[in-house]
């Protein structure tokens, strides 16, 4: 569900205005994602909170224009309880 509601937001953002001060970034493909937790069970009724932050940003030399940023991503229940963590990263096009 995570991924779903990941990928419906950036198709969104993909589509919306843009109100950034240079050209709208470029989103490519993620390289993958590590410490994955699953810190608690989550059950039928439950409402999940989905969220991301990034954590950070390096330019890659192999792909000028191009820069890896690591998100930390997590799902909390409706009373901030943790069910599950992860980090991850994605390629992004800028200017």
């Amino acid at each position: 569900m995570w991924m779903r509601y990941n990928l419906i937001g950036i198709e969104r953002d993909a589509f919306g205005p843009w109100e950034g001060p240079d050209e709208k970034p470029e989103f490519g493909p993620s390289p993958g994602f590590s410490n994955l937790k699953w810190l608690k069970p989550v059950y039928e009724g439950d409402t999940i909170t989905f969220t991301r932050a990034v954590t950070g940003h390096r330019p890659l030399a192999s792909r000028p224009g191009w820069h890896l940023v690591t998100l930390a991503a997590a799902a909390h229940r409706a009373d901030g309880e943790p069910v599950m963590s992860f980090e991850n990263g994605v390629l992004m096009k800028t200017g």
